[in-house]
């Protein structure tokens, strides 16, 4: 494409009509996925500036680069575009290289602390049974027809993530169910996207080594409500205040809730062991619809709230959504058993704030015959302040605590189990163990008949990320491996 096709107010930037012709045969902000012909657009990152790579980008091909910053060497042989935010030209460079693909899509967009992922997937469960083509996008990876791309982020990169959009778009997709992050809200990663839906699951302690505080945090997931034609918030959640009072009026913020009057309210909840059941009332209907659910955990009930909602404001048929949320198993590393052919059970979840640690664990003691024995830690390089509130919710609520290191990433291990310590005042249910593996089979070889042991953090990773380096740790895996010699 020419460039001014990939710049916004192009013909106010004070290029001349030759530059604005430039032939552009790819857009980047990643210096190694520059070539001859490149537009690379240099951000400022959270631990890297882009505006430092410009020169050498310049060397390896790129003939146009839009920045913030005036670049340190000016090269005759490069066009430089000055924008005041560069990760917004980012975006719209890479919406318009695709076609404007996403325009083409159905999109919904899910936001919030836990759930995202779960939600995500009922949803397109749901379309899909109905008969809509439908592809996801979120933390596990892409989906779509017979294609997976695994994500290393939960919103990809606008390059990515626009490029996806036009695989879909191509491939036949009509809707798209996306998870959106706080971080990618924050940095437009999804800026130029309209989604027809938005969707808030809610707000608890997480990624305030980020944002800072949980009020900037709830700003940064707020964004999503700003491109979103329909607004669907929970009720219940923490924080909910400003997304339920985003919009008022006849086209005003859809809510749902297990607790309190609301456009679509859970009512006669049964969680059990075999998974939920109970009934969902919409504020416009007195007849109540019934919900029946194969996975189990009262969480599971917003889930699918929000769910039923996104997909009911498109207008799908209740039937055919109940049908829908009766027919979703699970997902990936929530709330998944592992079969064992023993007399105890095992659950692996991406639990990994304290808010979700502690639906999880207080999901599990509901249905648990026995003890609940819990392996857990916390991740390194990010937000400390929870570590504490972890180890309380943990001995507040499992029998037997197994504590260990989580993707430590840069940190030293022990210190991290450390801070999680000093959340907990009684050592005598808790065992230390800074091998994940050890921690593990000890936790498997403690438990008895009717006992619950469960694996948080790790969810449907299969990874460790340890001195910065990514080793290969699957837990079913090792679950496998120890049974088999037991």
């Amino acid at each position: 494409m020419q460039l001014y096709e990939l710049v916004e107010d192009a013909e106010n930037k004070g290029l001349s009509e030759k530059e604005l012709k430039i032939e552009i045969e790819n857009i980047t902000a990643d210096l190694s996925q520059v070539r001859e012909g490149s537009l690379f657009v240099a951000v400022k990152g959270h631990h890297h500036n882009g505006h430092d790579f410009i020169p050498q980008a310049v060397k390896m091909g790129a003939k146009a680069v839009i920045c913030q910053e005036k670049p340190c060497e000016i090269s005759e042989n490069c066009v430089y575009i000055a924008v005041e935010n560069s990760r917004k030209a980012l975006a719209y460079a890479a919406k318009e290289f695709y076609g404007r693909a996403c325009e083409k899509l159905c999109i919904i967009g899910i936001t919030g602390t836990n759930g995202k992922t779960t939600t995500a997937h009922m949803i397109a469960h749901i379309l899909t049974e109905s008969g809509v083509k439908c592809g996801v996008i979120g933390t596990v990876g892409t989906v779509f027809q017979d294609s997976f791309l695994p994500s290393s982020h939960t919103t990809p990169d606008p390059v990515t993530l626009h490029q996806i959009f036009s695989k879909m778009a191509e491939s036949g997709i009509t809707h798209v169910v996306m998870e959106v992050s706080s971080h990618a809200l924050a940095q437009d990663r999804v800026y130029g996207v309209n989604f027809k839906v938005g969707v808030f699951t809610n707000l608890s302690v997480d990624h305030l080594d980020y944002h800072g505080d949980m009020q900037n945090y709830a700003k940064s997931k707020l964004k999503l409500f700003e491109q979103a034609e329909i607004c669907i918030a929970n009720k219940d959640s923490d924080f909910s205040e400003p997304f339920v009072n985003f919009k008022s009026g006849e086209n005003g913020v859809l809510t749902f809730s297990a607790h309190a009057d609301s456009d679509y309210k859970a009512e006669n909840i049964s969680v059990t062991s075999n998974g939920n059941g109970f009934n969902i009332v919409k504020s416009n209907s007195f007849t109540p619809i019934k919900i029946k659910q194969k996975i189990s955990g009262f969480f599971n009930v917003y889930n699918a709230l929000a769910a039923f909602a996104a997909v009911d404001s498109l207008g799908l048929d209740s039937s055919e959504i109940s049908a829908g949320l009766a027919g979703f198993s699970s997902v990936k590393g929530r709330m998944e058993t592992v079969e064992t052919g023993r007399d105890f059970s095992v659950i692996i979840d991406f639990a990994h704030t304290p808010d979700g640690l502690g639906n999880l664990l207080s999901s599990v003691r509901s249905f648990c015959k026995g003890e609940v024995l819990v392996v857990f830690g916390c991740g390194g390089d990010r937000d400390k302040s929870k570590r504490p509130m972890m180890g309380r919710i943990a001995e507040a609520l499992a029998d037997k605590i197994f504590l260990t290191s989580d993707n430590p990433r840069n940190e030293n291990p022990q210190e991290i189990i450390d801070d999680i310590l000093r959340g907990m005042k009684n050592s005598s249910k808790t065992r230390v163990f800074v091998d994940r593996r050890e921690a593990i089979c000890k936790a498997l070889e403690t438990a008895k008949k009717n006992d619950v042991v469960v694996l948080a953090g790790k969810g449907h990773e299969t990874y460790q990320i340890i001195n910065g380096e990514k080793k290969h740790f699957d837990e079913r895996e090792e679950i496998e491996n120890f049974l088999k010699n037991r």
